[in-house]
């Protein structure tokens, strides 16, 4: 094949004559000019040859296929030639255009190019899966479309540049929009986990994104979607120092996220569980949050008949509601003391006086009694067994909140879903580049289904309907577990 001893001579000729002058400027023995801009004005001209050097490649390539399908035994039989045309992409090395012949199956009557197919070229798409999945990649792990569009266009204008026309680049926001949009959901088959542990933790909490829908009264607030997120972790560990001495930060270990917008999310939660380990080897499951009815609802939906689970209340909305009581720091601590030594008819008689003394309460302060009383077992679970704490608010900030309302947006209710979707495959440690390419792949087949689920054996794509059921086979194992 010739295809690389020619990129090897063109890319010969961009480095030794079109960049000799600079390259032997900045080697001269008698260069005394050490400014850092003689270094980058190399820097962007090495660049530039490469990137080139690549897309004149990637065009031979894809000439000479276009050239071995033409002259293929049987082609003539199967596909005739419609007409033989210039197309130009935006690949991540740069801009290519390739001369490539389109044809009309003879059987189907449909138009066929096998070049354009080879690369996943949709119709009317200048930019190839690559560039694609490095902006769904970015998203994620963003909250802005400008900033992907404008941080991609650059990579693909040059590898390295100084030049200010790398900014006019930039891949536009509808851009960027449309390709987010591509499918409406990729599902990932997880693996089963080699290991199963004794015990498991599960979190939850609730974030509410603001919506772009309005409300019909236009006095009333603007809308908002609730959003829930449930942590599934194995336990916790130190933080290793640079010395190799443990610190006093702790990390989550086995961490899995889970988040919806709508739906039942302790079906998935069920699901993942049966997905990721063995049921029958788990003897403990504790439940954690901050009291909300949805979170509580979902521990009696995973405990099911058995008394494997218990639900703890974060200390942090506990104490918060032992605060409001009063602001006289004494009776505060003396809460807190009854609380924490179990000393529940103290506490209770504590709470009176407080009353008595403060006066009337108000419909909030009646609510956090109730809350108090309601969650004191829950409280001394959270103190005497599961005793690690619930970080769900910092989960919230760092998964949720950073990407969708550390800064004020509003986004459309039927594409936050793909959007957060994508932030949670980044968070369990997927790879999204491979994810866009694999779903990709099987919608150049199937373009008509866009709820894709990506299988770990052997990559088996199966494609579900909108009503995904939960009621799978590991599903069945785990609620009959419980239910014994």
């Amino acid at each position: 094949m010739d295809i690389v001893p020619q990129s090897f001579d063109y890319f010969y000729k961009q480095i030794y004559e079109n960049l000799e002058s600079q390259i032997s400027d900045f080697i001269a023995p008698m260069n005394l000019n050490f400014s850092i801009f003689e270094y980058d004005k190399l820097c962007n001209a090495l660049s530039s040859a490469m990137q080139n050097s690549v897309c004149q490649l990637i065009k031979q390539i894809l000439e000479k296929k276009d050239k071995e399908f033409r002259n293929s035994p049987g082609r003539i039989e199967r596909y005739y030639v419609k007409q033989t045309r210039p197309r130009t992409i935006i690949t991540v090395f740069g801009e290519v255009t390739y001369t490539r012949t389109q044809y009309i199956d003879r059987n189907s009557k449909k138009p066929f190019c096998p070049v354009d197919r080879s690369i996943g070229l949709m119709p009317k798409l200048r930019y190839d899966a690559c560039v694609q999945a490095k902006i769904y990649d970015g998203y994620a792990d963003s909250n802005s479309m400008i900033k992907v569009g404008k941080i991609v266009g650059e990579q693909v204008f040059s590898h390295y540049s100084s030049n200010p026309a790398r900014k006019d680049h930039a891949i536009s926001r509808q851009t960027v929009y449309n390709i987010l949009k591509r499918f409406n959901s990729i599902n990932v088959e997880l693996k089963q986990n080699e290991n199963t542990p004794d015990t498991l933790y599960i979190m939850a909490d609730e974030k509410y994104i603001p919506l772009q829908q309005r409300p019909e009264d236009q006095r009333a607030k603007p809308m908002k979607q609730m959003t829930k997120a449930v942590v599934i972790f194995e336990g916790i560990k130190p933080v290793i120092n640079v010395d190799g001495t443990p610190s006093l930060r702790h990390v989550m270990t086995g961490k899995h996220h889970i988040a919806s917008t709508s739906g039942n999310i302790w079906d998935t939660v069920l699901k993942d569980l049966g997905e990721k380990y063995d049921i029958g080897k788990i003897k403990k499951i504790y439940c954690m949050g901050d009291g909300a009815g949805w979170i509580v609802n979902g521990t009696d939906t995973i405990r099911g008949n058995g008394p494997l689970i218990n639900y703890g209340i974060d200390r942090f909305h506990y104490y918060r509601a032992m605060h409001s009581l009063s602001k006289n720091e004494t009776y505060r601590d003396l809460l807190r003391y009854y609380a924490e030594h179990e000393m529940q008819s103290d506490f209770n008689k504590m709470i009176k006086i407080i009353e008595s003394i403060e006066g009337d309460y108000s419909d909030s302060q009646e609510t956090n009694i109730k809350y108090l009383k309601r969650f004191w077992v829950a409280f001394q679970t959270m103190n005497k067994m599961i005793k690690i704490g619930c970080p769900m608010e910092q989960v919230i900030s760092h998964v949720i909140s950073s990407n969708f309302t550390s800064v004020p947006k509003a986004y459309a209710k039927d594409n936050l879903p793909r959007y957060l979707q994508a932030r949670i495959h980044l968070k369990n440690g997927f790879d999204l580049r491979q994810l866009w390419l694999q779903a990709y792949d099987f919608k150049l087949s199937n373009d008509k289904k866009e709820e894709i689920i990506i299988r770990n054996s052997n990559y088996d794509f199966s494609i579900f309907d909108n009503n995904i059921t939960t009621d799978t086979f590991h599903q069945r194992i785990f609620v009959n577990y419980f239910r014994r």
